[in-house]
């Protein structure tokens, strides 16, 4: 099983890296960090049972999106 490695991390100010954040991934993927939502949300979206939601401030993707858009 490759190991998976993070080689960019795009975050509101967050040294710690224990804070809302996107991370890419060296094959590719985009992994969102937040926090959960509450079962009520989830019902609301009617997500399933093996998927996962997570809240984060917009700062963390308007920091991603002046990444590529520059």
């Amino acid at each position: 099983m490759k190991c998976m490695k993070i080689v960019t991390t795009y975050s509101d100010n967050c040294l710690a890296k224990r804070c809302p954040s996107i991370h890419i991934t060296d094959d590719g993927r985009v992994l969102v960090q937040g926090k959960r939502l509450s079962s009520e949300e989830k019902i609301i979206l009617d997500i399933r049972e093996h998927e996962e939601v997570v809240s984060f401030e917009p700062a963390v993707l308007r920091q991603l999106l002046n990444k590529f858009n520059t």
